[in-house]
């Protein structure tokens, strides 16, 4: 391109953007008894049941996605990968889990009630 032209004519700069997340080709349905997303500053916080976390323990071990879903609720996909939260129209929240997130939430989380922000992405997990 030309560098006489003015800066508004040359287009606009193209800046690396962090890559969104795409939803799985494939991902594990389980059924939770009850699930909340909101944001609350820059975290995205999940509220579910206890009983949520060994599924989510074992497609993590697997390394596949896995699909919570409540009647009422949007649907969340919690799958391996990097790059924000995002809340897709159709699929609902898509959740990427780094390596170190997914370390966490296979050795660190209890199976009872609690609250932790998980390391490695700006995610809140509350077990209630």
């Amino acid at each position: 391109m030309a560098r006489w032209l003015p800066r508004f004519l040359r287009g606009p700069r193209r800046s690396p953007a962090a890559r969104l997340p795409r939803p799985p080709r494939a991902a594990h349905r389980a059924p939770v008894p009850h699930l909340h997303t909101h944001t609350a500053e820059s975290l995205v916080v999940l509220t579910t049941a206890p009983e949520t976390l060994p599924a989510l323990r074992s497609a993590l071990d697997r390394g596949t996605a896995l699909r919570l879903t409540c009647p009422g609720a949007r649907d969340v996909t919690l799958m391996p990968g990097e790059g924000p939260p995002i809340l897709d129209p159709d699929e609902g929240w898509l959740i990427p889990l780094p390596e170190e997130t997914r370390e966490f939430l296979l050795h660190s989380v209890p199976e009872e009630a609690g609250a932790w922000e998980l390391p490695g992405t700006n995610v809140g997990l509350v077990l209630e």
